[in-house]
Order: structure tokens, then sequence, then C-alpha cells
């Protein structure tokens, strides 16, 4: 400013000085040059969506503000653009270019004016879609439609709105990112770059298999998801082809499908586009049984389940895998021999139907034996233990002919005797002459040919290891302490018969006429019957199969002695020999004789009382003795250290 004015100061006084000479040329002053101007004016603008400020160097201008100032011309002005925290400095225009921040103007005389250029900071926001469906994302503003565009930048601040729109067949289930979740709109606040993932998911429908029928198998599908029987149920993305395959299980055949469009025995095609069932069908295979009956004798064969009466019908188609118990019952004067075919043995045949069978069984006329006496326990001459234990040869260490007794409807079969039994006997007592008139009039399972028993015969069946006779499983509702008629009168007093008792199996001698009365139980079959047969020192006797010492032992014995003798007789070459039990010494009593009541064809028939090798069942102390003087029982037991006779047996 100085040196501004002391120029014009020198001006002035030029001028005074040239005015003030009187002799000097007069002619016309030469013009005066222009001055060049010492100052110019610079100017700075902005311009752009966003702000900022521009100040120089030297110190002048700040804009806005102070967007203008005169300057020295020769002064070097240095401008800086400085953008506010949302903007971005973009360019200069004017006296300045390019996009750095500052921008220098050289000296000179003229004006200059420069714009500083400002945009709006912005972020880019990126949309994922994923998923296993389809669908859209549109933003408000607009810029995304994605799909097709997913990706916009927007200004800095910006509130984004993005929706989402699942395709017909999926579901939209949310949202990821840009702090948003749920599946409702999505708002992003761009103040930095930002990435949300929409989530689509196919929509889905469920399958389910149904196997239906009398056959069994499986289904199984493609996609992997059913097996069935296992799992027949599977959700299926909507639209998705599932093939459906049926495998029979063995003995089943696969006969088709319903529902879901299908139908026939090959593959099920599905599309899913709604819940759907469908049904797949097995069929049981059928397989044939026959029964063939063989033998000399007769009898019938019946099956479980029921369709077999054979006799009558004799074949019988069964679904595959089931099993058939054929049960055989003889006729009276037949005994069911076996099976053979598809069974053996002479239990029930169960055959399972897994193809076609045949069975034969085979009925021979009776062959009668003597049945065991049930007793399953040893004595040690004081208690009753396990056998074998106590002193050898006692009944319960033999088991010979032990019945199987076969319940039949309201009958009880014996196979060892071939007889057949009335299962439950009525509890009232009877009279002799009622009794034999109950039995000759009983219709029972259709049968007509029933009778009162023997003695021998009752006795056959009755029980001598327990404390109640006969087998209660096979005859229930058996009162204790009762006798039961029989047919066998005795000797010659031919008022009296042998009964027998049900509490333990002792025999007495019953009046036809007393007024007290008595049980009866019926039976059907062949008798026992045949000869007895001396042979050497031997007596086979053909009713029971059995093989008698025909003379007894030469002294009278304890039990344990009268064991030890039997167990230790040889005779006729043979040393089987045993003392018999209960039931087989009671079979060789001839009660139509009187004493003794043993047949004369053996050579030794002392009328006496005779050791068995049965324990009475509660009285381990005691044994049952048989009185061949009056052909009874000889009371209900006898102690062990008494004197009996012996006569042994072997065979059965």
């Amino acid at each position: 400013m100085r040196a501004v004015t002391e120029r014009l100061f020198a001006s002035i006084t030029a001028a005074v000085l040239f005015a003030g000479c009187s002799g000097g040329d007069t002619s016309a002053p030469a013009p005066t040059p222009t001055p060049t101007p010492t100052t110019r004016t610079v100017t700075v603008s902005t311009a752009g969506a966003g702000s900022g400020t521009v100040a120089s160097s030297p110190v002048a201008i700040s804009c806005p503000g102070a967007c203008s100032a005169t300057l020295s011309a020769s002064s070097v002005v240095t401008l800086t653009a400085t953008p506010n925290a949302s903007s971005t400095f973009a360019s200069w225009s004017g006296a300045c270019s390019g996009s750095s921040v500052t921008c220098v103007v050289a000296a000179g005389s003229n004006a200059v004016s420069a714009t500083a250029t400002f945009d709006l900071n912005s972020s880019l926001l990126t949309v994922v879609l994923a998923g296993t469906g389809t669908g859209t994302v549109t933003s408000a503003p607009a810029g995304i439609t994605c799909g097709t565009d997913c990706t916009e930048l927007y200004v800095s601040g910006t509130q984004v709105t993005l929706t989402a729109s699942p395709a017909s067949s999926s579901t939209f289930a949310g949202w990821a990112g840009g702090g948003c979740t749920g599946t409702g709109s999505c708002v992003v606040s761009m103040t930095q770059a930002a990435s949300v993932t929409a989530t689509f998911t196919l929509q889905s429908r469920l399958l389910t298999v149904a196997v239906t029928g009398t056959g069994t198998g499986t289904v199984t599908s493609a996609p992997a998801g059913i097996t069935c029987g296992a799992d027949c149920t599977e959700n299926y993305a909507a639209g998705t082809v599932v093939t459906l395959s049926a495998a029979s299980a063995v003995g089943s055949a696969f006969t088709g499908w319903s529902g879901g469009g299908c139908s026939g025995t090959s593959s099920c095609v599905v599309t899913m586009t709604a819940a759907t069932t469908v049904s797949a069908t097995f069929t049981l295979q059928t397989n044939t049984l026959s029964v063939v009956r063989a033998g000399t004798g007769s009898g019938s064969v019946t099956s479980t389940p029921a369709c077999i009466t054979c006799g009558a019908d004799c074949s019988e188609p069964y679904n595959f895998g089931t099993a058939v118990t054929l049960t055989a019952a003889a006729d009276a004067s037949s005994s069911f021999t076996g099976w053979s075919g598809a069974c053996s043995g002479t239990g029930a045949c169960v055959v399972t139907m897994n193809a076609a069978a045949t069975v034969t069984a085979t009925f021979d006329l009776a062959s009668i034996r003597w049945p065991d006496s049930g007793t399953r326990f040893c004595s040690d001459l004081v208690n009753s233990i396990a056998c074998p234990g106590g002193p050898a040869g006692q009944d319960g260490a033999y088991t010979i002919n032990v019945p199987a007794y076969e319940v039949i409807g309201g009958r009880v079969r014996d196979p060892v005797s071939g007889l057949i039994w009335q299962r439950i006997a009525p509890l009232t007592s009877i009279t002799f002459a009622g009794a034999q008139t109950y039995c000759d009039d009983l219709v029972l399972d259709g049968f007509t040919d029933w009778r009162l028993p023997t003695h021998l015969e009752l006795v056959s069946i009755t029980d001598f290891g327990t404390a109640g006779a006969f087998t209660a499983s096979a005859f229930p509702s058996i009162p204790s302490n009762s006798f039961f008629w029989t047919t066998a009168e005795r000797g010659a007093a031919t008022t009296q018969v042998v009964g027998i008792n049900t509490n333990y199996p002792v025999s007495r001698a019953l009046s036809k006429t007393v007024s007290t009365d008595y049980l009866a139980r019926c039976v059907r079959g062949t008798t026992f019957a045949g000869a007895l047969t001396l042979s050497g020192a031997s007596v086979t006797d053909a009713r029971t199969k059995l093989v008698w010492q025909s003379s007894v032992s030469p002294t009278d014995l304890s039990w344990t002695g009268a064991l030890s003798y039997c167990e230790a007789l040889v005779l006729d070459g043979q040393s089987d020999w045993r003392l018999p039990n209960g039931k087989e010494l009671m079979s060789i009593l001839d009660v139509s004789l009187t004493s003794p009541t043993i047949s004369p064809v053996f050579t030794a028939r002392p009328a006496a009382k005779f050791w068995s090798s049965s324990p009475i069942a509660t009285f381990p102390t005691l044994g049952y003795v048989i009185n061949f003087d009056t052909g009874l029982t000889d009371d209900i037991g006898t102690d062990f250290t008494s004197l009996r006779s012996a006569r042994c047996v072997r065979g059965g």
C-alpha cells in the first residue's frame, strides 16, 4: 500500500512541475500510457449436491461467507476445498481444474473465478438371493430389482426400504444382514456399504404312502425320504417329481397303486403340486395244505386256524407264512401212531405255509400200553427229594409210557392207552344204576358210544404222584376225597363193585345198593383186553405189555429190601427187573376172584400184601401196598420198615 502511495505522489509532483514551465514546448504532450493494474479480483463459488468450504492463502477468501477478494496482482493465491462430512470434493472448474483439493492461481492482473464442486457421499447396497426357493427384492427409493439388478449406490444417509416378493411356489423365509431380520420390509440406513440376504424357501408338499392288503412289502422313493414300512410320509419341495417303487416281501405280491394319479404295478411318478396320498396294495400268496389219512385204524385231523376237518375237508389254501396246527384224534378202536411228510412224531403238527405242503396222519388199530404212574419225586425215607435220589429202583426214577393227555373239545385222549375220557365229570353224586344209564345215554362232542369204565380203565388215569388222583390240567374240577364208580364186580359178591378214590389212588368196595352215592366219569374206546401167558419164569400181560415175575420174593422184605431185591433180580436171562409202581401192581389184580385176587397163571399166588415202588405223595415215609387178599389198596400207606412181599416186573 505504501508503494502505491509513493507512486501516486511522484505523478502529482511531475504534473505540477510540467504545468509551471512557461518556456517549454507548447505543442501537445505525448499520450500518457494506460497504467498496468496492480490488483485483481479473485472470486470463488461452490457447486454440486454436496457441501464444503473454500479458503485462500493468503487469507482473504473463506467461502461460503467471503467468496470474493481483491488481491495484489503479483500475488500467487492458493485455494483449498474442504468437503463437509457428508460430502466429497469432486473437482474444480473455472480458473482451477482437476480433482485435487488445492488449486494454485498464478499471479496476474485479470480477475479470476473458480468453482469447487462437492458431491454427497454414497454407499453401495448389495442384495443377495438365497435358499431353495425363488423371488424378487425391490427397493424404495428405486434402484434395486433383484433378480436382475441386485446392487445400487445410495447417497449417504438415505433410508432404503427393501421389499421381498416370493414366487408362487416359494415362501419368503426372512432377511439377514443390514440389521434386518424377520419377514417384513427391510429398512437400511445407508451410512456405509451394506449387504442384505433375502432367503426364499420352496414350499413343501406332504407325500403319504399307505401300505394296504393282506400281504407285506416296502415302498421307497427317489428322491430319498420314504421307506414305507418304517417311514411313510415325507415333505417335498413343491414341484418335485417323486418316483415311488414297490417291493413285495417273500410270500406276497404287489398288486398295484391307487391315488396320486398312479395305477398298475410299475413305478408311480408323482409331481408334488399338492399334498398327495398314494396306496400300495400287497396281497399274500396262498399255499395249499393237504392232509392224508393212512394206516389200519381210523381217526380225524383238525386244524387251527379252523378250515381242515379231515374226514370231510382234507385240503385248504392258507396265506403264506400262516402257522397251521394240525391235531389228530384217533377213533375209539384206533390209536394215532404219527405224522409223516411236513411233520413227524405224535404231538401237534405245526406247518408254516411258506409252500404247498402235504401231511400224512397214520392211525393204526389201538396198541394199548399201560401208562406211567405220574410220580416224579423220590424219597430218602424221610423227605421227598429230586430223582434220582434215595434208594435205587423207586417209582420216580422210572418214566415209562408217560401220558401226554390231549384235550379235544370236551374229551381227553390218553395216547398211551388209546382211551378217550369225558373231561369234566358231573359233580352231582349218582347211584350205580344211574351212573351206568348216564354214560350209556351221554352224547358228547357228537359221540354216543360212552360207557362206565372198568376198574382197570379207571386205574389207568390215576396219578400216584399227587395228593389227588388224575391230572388236574386235563381233568379239572375234581372234588377231593370222592369215589368214582367202575363196572368191576368183586368176586361172587355181585352187589359190590370196586371204586377209585380221587384224593389218593386207592380202591374201595362200593355197594351197588347202598344209599351213599358216588360220582361217574365216562369213557369210550377199546378196553384193555388180552391173555396172561406164562413163559419160563415170567408172565406176559397182553393187556398192558408188562412182563411179570411169576414167583415172589422168598421172604417178606422192607421197602428198601424189596427195591434192592428186584433191582438185583436176573430171571429168564433178563436183568432189567424192577419193583412195580402202584399203578402197575394194581393192573394184575383180578377183582372177579376172591382171596387171592390174582390169575392162576402166576405160579405163586399168596393172598398177601405186596410192596409197590411208589411212595405216598405227601407222606414220604410211607409207601403204597396192594392187598392181594381183598384186591384193594391196603389203607393209604405203609411204613417203609414194614415187611411185605415183592413181585418184580419189567418192560412196558
